[in-house]
């Protein structure tokens, strides 16, 4: 096989669980093979519940098969620190334990997974792949990811709150549940149930798997990397910031949320079109409605021409560099991260700070109300509003069964729901701000795309999926 591909990876996700016949039977048979006289079957034998290690084994043996399903060359990124593992965790419900790192090396030794080791230098995690013997016995499981895989939802924490520590790493911090925690987990169950028994993909596609490119700002270049349309990537969690649930709330973790409007426009839910409606400004309409003012029709378009950029250009720039700003501390950082989203070679990331800075100065004299908003890192503040409002747009369609994606500021629904959709995105602005506020929707809601031939391959995931349903309600 060929040398193991860092950024073809699924980091271990440690909620991975399934009580699959033959699974089953391979976990027992290559525990017993190789752990019948090791320390760890002594310890597998004093622990109850999900404290076994014969249950870290399992759910180590389940990431090596999912990623092997997805691609053969693919591989599982595992942490070989110890402190990695922490078994009290909310956030860890299996309570997988540092004694992966000693299955890790066993399996190594044995010759059933190929390791490329990471270093604490560079912050590389070590990578893991099944060996060929592995995968042998891995094909005779008749496994699938979709019926046999217990759903995240009843396993995995989802409401996060985080902050990142001295090395500017993200940190999930535990906490104490509140009614309003509970409240939130609950609106969440719900809704997680609803998506994972919706059917939620991209008809054009023969393989569910799409090509997404982005910036990485350590390495200062774009670079590509594959989403997996898959049943195991629709989870979404809340996700609070700073140590405090008064930053973000928005819900992430799905993977329409990281596509472009291209792809998006495709998908199709329970093998049906449909529509996204986007919110216009709504960061402008939140900063206006807490100050008990209208927005304005188009915060965007300014009394001002950008040399070298007509009025559309002109205002897409204007856009770009407004909502960095708000989420910016400082205009420096602003600038900085505008010219980051820009493609090389653009006129847009080419322009100066002195040029970036005229543009903002004339849109905060335009617009004095939120003058006192930019560059002072209200970007998190906001999140918590549209948190909000997000999950009370969820919270109706999921009472009545329908699904609904939300992508922070837009939602896409089935085409025949547009206009309720339309009606529930304002409503809940309203609710939210305590009065009513004339917020607009994106000019041309997506419409719906009937004329997309839908691949066999697509066909046959959509029956596999409907069969799944109805084998729920039996």
């Amino acid at each position: 096989m060929d040398k193991i591909v860092r950024s073809n990876s699924n980091l271990l996700d440690k909620h991975y669980w399934s009580e699959h016949k033959g699974l089953s039977n391979l976990c027992n048979h290559l525990w017993k093979e190789y752990f019948h006289n090791d320390q760890l079957n002594k310890e597998n034998q004093r622990h109850k519940g999900k404290s076994k290690p014969k249950n870290v084994f399992r759910n180590l043996l389940i990431n090596l098969y999912i990623v092997w399903l997805e691609d053969e060359e693919k591989s599982v990124a595992v942490s070989m620190t110890k402190n990695s593992y922490k078994v009290n965790s909310r956030y860890n419900a299996i309570k997988i334990s540092s004694k992966i790192i000693d299955m890790v090396h066993k399996l190594e030794k044995k010759q059933l997974i190929d390791t490329r080791q990471g270093s604490e230098q560079s912050g590389r995690v070590t990578r893991i792949r099944a060996t060929t013997n592995l995968m042998k016995q891995f094909a005779a499981i008749n496994f699938c990811m979709l019926e046999d895989l217990e759903p995240a939802y009843t396993i995995k924490e989802l409401v996060v709150l985080n902050k990142k520590d001295e090395d500017d790493k993200k940190q999930e911090l535990e906490y104490y549940d509140t009614y309003q925690t509970e409240k939130m987990r609950a609106e969440l169950k719900s809704y997680n149930k609803l998506i994972n028994e919706s059917h939620i993909d991209i008809p054009t596609l023969k393989q569910p798997v799409i090509t997404r490119t982005f910036w990485n700002p350590k390495k200062q270049k774009y670079q590509k990397i594959p989403v997996q349309i898959t049943h195991q990537h629709k989870l979404l969690r809340r996700i609070f910031y700073r140590g405090s649930f008064d930053y973000g709330g928005r819900l992430h973790g799905a993977w329409w949320q990281g596509i472009g409007n291209d792809y998006r426009s495709q998908i199709y839910i329970n093998g049906q079109p449909t529509v996204e409606a986007d919110y216009s400004g709504l960061h402008i309409a939140l900063l206006y409605g807490l100050k008990g003012q209208q927005p304005p029709k188009d915060p965007y378009t300014l009394d001002y021409n950008l040399e070298g950029f007509n009025k559309d250009e002109q205002r897409a720039v204007v856009k770009g560099l407004v909502l960095n700003s708000i989420n910016a501390s400082t205009e420096k950082s602003a600038f900085g991260a505008f010219r980051q989203k820009q493609s090389t070679g653009t006129r847009e990331k080419k322009l100066k700070n002195q040029q970036l800075k005229l543009l903002l100065d004339t849109f905060c004299n335009e617009h004095p109300l939120i003058k006192d908003s930019i560059c002072k890192d209200k970007g998190v503040e906001l999140m918590r509003l549209d948190g909000e409002i997000a999950i009370k747009v969820v919270n109706h369609f999921t009472s009545l069964q329908i699904p609904v994606l939300t992508i922070f500021d837009s939602f896409i629904v089935e085409a025949d729901k547009e206009e309720e959709l339309k009606n529930v995105m304002k409503h809940a602005v309203n609710s939210s701000l305590g009065f009513k506020v004339n917020i607009k929707l994106e000019e041309g809601v997506t419409t719906p795309n009937h004329k997309l031939k839908p691949t066999l391959e697509y066909k046959r995931r959509l029956l596999k999926h409907q069969q799944w349903v109805q084998q729920l309600t039996l």
